[in-house]
């Protein structure tokens, strides 16, 4: 019985993890890096309960002390959402010139989904080259559309 729970809390961690990693274009060992943060929980908590009874008396030291326990572990978390965020700014950065291009490009005859898969011969649109790649390897991978591929 603990087992199982044990081993749904190790996948609900995981899943997590990896949704986050995934949409931050990370390249991270997701066992591993799910192993580490599993590893930073329990030594929050034997800090925690350490702590609860060294400092039981002084709150300004137990509400510090507590700070510096779960900041790696808040951390942990954090890099996953911060290089979501870094991918989003990127792209945003990029995204006039590309729909600019993409208009070009309708103008002329060409359809937009194959404007966007010659996107990722573009060397000054760095991002969004990598994005057409990462489309063309889920297109050949899960055998999408375009537009799926796009929206997966």
């Amino acid at each position: 019985m603990i087992k199982k729970r044990s081993n749904s809390f190790h996948r609900k961690i995981e899943r997590t993890l990896r949704k986050h990693c995934f949409q931050a274009d990370a390249s991270i060992n997701i066992r591993s890096y799910t192993t580490l943060v599993e590893i930073l929980i329990f030594l929050s908590i034997m800090g925690t309960v350490v702590t609860l009874f060294m400092f039981n008396e002084n709150p300004i030291l137990l509400s510090l002390s507590l700070a510096l326990i779960f900041a790696p572990l808040i951390v942990a978390f954090m890099i996953p959402l911060l290089l979501v965020r870094k991918r989003v700014s990127e792209c945003e950065k990029e995204l006039p010139f590309v729909a600019e291009f993409l208009a070009m490009a309708s103008a002329v005859g060409i359809s937009p989904t194959y404007a966007f898969s010659r996107l990722k011969y573009f060397n000054s649109l760095k991002r969004f080259a990598r994005e057409a790649r990462i489309v063309e390897k889920i297109r050949a991978l899960y055998a999408l559309s375009p537009i799926d591929a796009l929206l997966f």
